[in-house]
């Protein structure tokens, strides 16, 4: 009986590291989620997330100097929301290239970032690119 106790609770750990070392390694494979994955989520009240988009055209306008705050729409091809951003633009910013923002959702539906990011990994370009052509 011992021994099968022992081989029962075996498999239970090795199950146990396995779930949680899939969960890490999937959060990190794809660390930006696109405007359809957050848009509508309560998960991303409360959560920080990245969202990767292209700012659409015309939607990017300063709102505030002081603390210098920007508004735009991010589009991943098919859905949209807004964002409102403060701080600092990057030195390589664009807003007719896509960007990558850092935060989550107030209560009235903005998303609230706190890092902007004016880089484009190619990998999320293609992607959107797919999704306009849908």
């Amino acid at each position: 009986m011992k021994k099968q106790h022992r081989i029962i609770t075996g498999i239970a750990i090795i199950a146990i590291v396995f779930l949680i070392a899939f969960s890490t390694m999937s959060q990190f494979m794809s660390p930006y989620k696109y405007v359809f994955e957050v848009k509508g989520k309560d998960r991303y009240m409360k959560e920080d997330v990245y969202v990767a988009g292209l700012i659409e055209q015309g939607t990017f306008r300063q709102i505030s100097s002081n603390p210098k705050t920007y508004e735009f729409m991010l589009t991943d091809g098919k859905d949209s929301m807004k964002v409102v951003y403060k701080g600092d633009l990057p030195a390589a910013f664009d807003p007719a290239q896509g960007c990558v923002v850092y935060g989550h959702f107030g209560e009235d539906g903005t998303f609230q970032a706190v890092k902007l990011l004016a880089k484009c990994p190619s990998k999320y370009r293609e992607k959107i690119a797919e999704r306009m052509n849908e």
